[in-house]
């Protein structure tokens, strides 16, 4: 028997009264239970060396995909609806002072993810990434070339929700463990909560869901697409 998962539909509840009293994002009405977020906007700038950008597009094609996997059982799809480009003073990261230099070249309404070559002088468990919050509302991710995993831009975004490190096997916040398999169910709380903010608070601008390009979620979780 195919159970709901009540944590997505609770967390529907928590975070509609909230959208509902401040939502102002045109188009965006808060969403009853279990049904699908719209498609949350994807911004990817690549720094460039040398005339080239630090990774390829086939690279960044693989962190997405995993990322849209995971995310799926929250019922949120990314949509990767800009690309851009920025020189080499911006591809090597170092310290505090590197990454909020990356404030200023945000674009509003997109989750900002900025592929950089290098990320240094930072307490990270590895130097692959970095989600960085200048307020509730304000905030990007930055991908380093390094990454050989392609669940780094996943880790990442799952900070961007506001999920902490996990020690559960299989958990994509679990630093430098095995290749994830699903966030947990408090995770998907946060996640959806966290989004539902974002889209009432016009941070994010809603998408049309493509839904070829949004996996569906695992077969135990229903989600309504009334």
């Amino acid at each position: 028997m195919r159970r709901l998962l009540a944590l997505v539909a609770l967390t529907t509840g928590l975070a509609s009264g909230a959208v509902a009293r401040t939502s102002h994002a045109e188009g965006w009405r808060p969403p009853g239970d279990r049904q699908t977020l719209p498609a949350l906007p994807l911004r990817v700038v690549f720094t460039e060396v040398h005339d080239a950008p630090v990774r390829d597009e086939a690279w960044f094609g693989k962190q997405l995909a995993e990322a849209r996997r995971l995310f799926a059982d929250a019922g949120i799809c990314f949509d990767r609806a800009r690309t851009g480009y920025l020189g080499p003073e911006f591809a090597n990261v170092e310290g505090r002072a590197g990454v909020q230099r990356f404030d200023a070249e945000r674009d509003p309404g997109f989750i900002n993810v900025f592929v950089v070559a290098s990320i240094e002088g930072l307490p990270l468990w590895n130097h692959t990434g970095e989600a960085w919050g200048v307020t509730h509302t304000t905030r990007f991710v930055l991908l380093s070339a390094r990454a050989d995993s392609t669940a780094v831009l996943a880790h990442e975004l799952g900070h961007y929700f506001g999920l902490s490190h996990s020690e559960r096997s299989g958990d994509p916040m679990k630093p430098n463990g095995p290749p994830p398999v699903r966030f947990d169910e408090l995770e998907l709380l946060q996640i959806r909560h966290t989004a539902f903010g974002q889209l009432g608070q016009g941070a994010l601008t809603p998408r049309p869901r493509v839904e070829s390009e949004c996996p569906a979620p695992s077969p135990e979780i229903v989600f309504d697409h009334r």
